[in-house]
């Protein structure tokens, strides 16, 4: 069967740890699909103007899975663009309202990217060449004094960076591979008993089965109820 089409993620994937690529190579390819009718799709969490940057002229040879899924673009046209609710961003940004710094929040539209002056030299996260790469991840960042610059158009993605210090006052359960990020980041993780061997491996502690109520019997334990 002919493949048709090839879709690949950027970050880690495509790129390199650097964040770049062959570029010479990379244009060999790309006309070699074209000879064979084949599409390349970007499929990423960033927003297109990010990987249009990062492919510099050859963006316009490839299509875009961009925001998470949000944004669909196709020889250079959006055909699709699911944008967030206006009654939902404003539960966010009345949530968020004053930790849009110290989350290093960006809210994104397909042409514009917001962030708080504050957030982009907060250093609250792990060190500063995590801060650096964030922060060169939204090319183009328009950055404001607070959160009600932001106009409510057209967003269809928000980024946030919680500070690695918070997940130290986080005690959390799992107990499926799904789980196995929050976990690694947990300060206090319990696999369940009947977990499978890779999540109890991931989790610093083990609770009894969910048959047997465990969690509720580590928090009880915890707070010596």
């Amino acid at each position: 069967m002919m493949i048709k089409l090839i879709a690949t993620d950027m970050d880690g994937t495509f790129l390199d740890d650097n964040g770049h690529f062959d570029h010479e190579r990379f244009e060999r390819l790309l006309n070699r699909l074209d000879e064979r009718g084949i599409h390349f799709v970007v499929a990423t969490g960033n927003q297109v103007s990010r990987m249009q940057h990062v492919l510099g002229d050859l963006a316009d040879r490839v299509s875009y899975v961009a925001g998470n899924g949000s944004h669909l673009v196709l020889d250079g046209q959006t055909h699709a663009l699911k944008e967030i609710p206006l009654d939902e961003l404003q539960s966010f940004f009345t949530y968020f309202e004053d930790k849009f710094a110290d989350y290093h929040i960006v809210i994104s539209s397909p042409q514009e990217t917001y962030m708080l002056e504050a957030a982009w030299t907060r250093d609250n996260l792990a060190d500063q060449a995590s801060l650096d790469y964030y922060n060169k991840s939204f090319p183009g960042v328009e950055l404001v004094a607070d959160s009600a610059a932001i106009p409510l158009k057209n967003i269809n993605k928000i980024t946030l960076k919680v500070p690695m210090a918070e997940f130290d006052q986080l005690m959390a359960f799992g107990d499926g591979e799904n789980d196995l990020s929050m976990l690694a980041l947990a300060e206090y993780s319990y696999a369940m008993d009947n977990a499978s061997p890779v999540v109890k491996a991931a989790a610093k502690n083990l609770a009894p089965s969910n048959n047997d109520q465990g969690v509720m019997q580590v928090i009880e334990a915890y707070f010596g109820a």
